[in-house]
């Protein structure tokens, strides 16, 4: 809405770091809008390793950090959601994930990792089978082995979560309005 665009842009020209302009508590209600549009847009799915969320266990993730690029703090192309786990600052944290000098056109931008918004997923990670269990590394793009990489997804663990969403993919059936209500982050109620 325009009130939130106003929010946005009064939040922005603070010109404060990446975090203390996500944190700002007027943006509450935006971040909880931006949670339920991500997590129908992805159908309840890490927008990485996409395992279904669970209560829990969703953040909004900002691909390119917040701490290393502050003025995309609110970039629709910049927020998806994700697990836990692929957010953990084990994993992605706040590793760059934006090549070379940052572009103020976020579009302009290029990622070393495969950008679930800007890039189609299936031209750089390639699998050997139809359940996307098992990797096939040496057809994968530059950056599809990048991601691989970044995420751990060329270990055990994280082959044994691909079999276990690929049992999920075929046997459970969701209800993602309702999943979407109980998992969604920041609530508009306080």
């Amino acid at each position: 809405t325009q009130e939130e665009q106003n929010t946005i842009h009064a939040i922005m020209n603070a010109k404060q770091g990446g975090s203390a302009r996500w944190n700002d508590n007027r943006a509450r209600s935006i971040k909880h809008r931006i949670s339920v549009h991500c997590l129908e847009e992805q159908r309840c799915r890490c927008a990485y390793c996409e395992s279904l969320l669970t209560k829990g266990g969703v953040q909004i993730e900002h691909i390119s950090s917040k701490s290393i690029t502050p003025d995309f703090v609110f970039e629709p192309d910049n927020l998806v959601v994700s697990c836990s786990c692929c957010n953990s600052p084990a994993i992605k944290g706040d590793k760059p994930t934006i090549e070379g000098n940052v572009d103020p056109l976020y579009s302009n931008n290029s990622f070393c990792i495969v950008h679930p918004r800007l890039d189609n997923p299936d031209e750089h990670i390639k699998y050997q089978d139809s359940d996307r269990t098992l990797l096939d590394i040496s057809r994968c793009s530059d950056k599809g082995r990048n991601t691989i990489a970044l995420f751990h997804w060329d270990e055990l663990s994280a082959f044994y979560t691909r079999a276990a969403n690929a049992i999920i993919r075929r046997n459970l059936s969701v209800d993602f309005t309702t999943l979407i209500i109980e998992i969604s982050t920041y609530p508009s109620t306080l």
